[in-house]
């Protein structure tokens, strides 16, 4: 029976008797075809291994068993970001920061923009845009590893906006003395890298753009190749040596 792409289909609920069974598409609840990436709202409960899913595959099909499921694993995992309540947690807790660094440092601070729109492998950002301040936060990852980035994150970065206002002309490194020094007095841990396990965030995909050196193609993500046409730095192929050059 042919399905196509935005068709609504539906069925009724799975039993758990059997130990597993195989479920084609037509058959799930709430199942409509869009036409691009995988988007998954799924329901499951676990007695009666009722769901309803929204997917963006024709050809899925999956295991149901024991009131466990089995979904394509990268589709299931997805993390959802965190909501408005474990967001003014963190906005409390940015606030707490920053009154630390103005009691340390005996003077009081701008209160600046949190955001929670960061994407990709990072937790935290501090940022400046002109004259514009912000701390932007990744809510996908506070979601997975909550407690671990009121710990370590938001510490992180408002030492980064601090450093960054206590010495605005000092050339100071972003994870130089001055930044591990506060981190120090705010008893936060001065790593710099975050390796906790990132499966289920969604990353971002940059545009690929087409260099060539003289002996093959090369395809350079976006923030190498924006960096290349500021003049920033300049790409050589490990090959041949040759200079990459942008085919525009």
């Amino acid at each position: 029976m042919p399905y196509t792409h935005w068709q609504s289909l539906c069925c009724g609920r799975l039993g758990n008797n059997d130990s597993s069974q195989q479920i084609s598409v037509p058959e799930l609840t709430g199942v409509q075809y869009l036409l691009s990436r995988v988007t998954v709202n799924a329901m499951l409960n676990a007695c009666s291994a009722q769901f309803s899913i929204s997917v963006v595959r024709r050809d899925l099909r999956f295991t149901v068993g024991c009131g466990l499921m089995s979904i394509n694993k990268e589709i299931f995992s997805v993390v959802q970001p965190i909501g408005d309540t474990e967001q003014r947690q963190v906005e409390q807790k940015t606030e707490d920061y920053i009154c630390r660094a103005e009691g340390i440092f005996g003077r009081p601070f701008d209160r600046i923009p949190v955001l929670f729109d960061l994407k990709g492998q990072t937790a935290g950002m501090f940022k400046t845009i002109g004259t514009r301040r912000l701390i932007r936060y990744n809510p996908w990852i506070f979601s997975k590893y909550f407690e671990e980035n009121l710990r370590d994150t938001v510490p992180h970065e408002v030492a980064h906006f601090i450093v960054h206002e206590v010495y605005p002309r000092r050339g100071v490194k972003p994870h130089g003395l001055e930044w591990q020094a506060l981190m120090a007095r705010f008893g936060a841990d001065p790593g710099v890298t975050f390796n906790l396990d990132l499966e289920g965030v969604p990353q971002r995909r940059q545009a690929k753009h087409r260099y060539h050196c003289g002996c093959h193609l090369h395809e350079v993500s976006t923030t190498r190749h924006n960096r290349a046409q500021r003049g920033r730095v300049r790409y050589q192929c490990v090959t041949c040596d040759g200079r990459l050059v942008y085919l525009s």
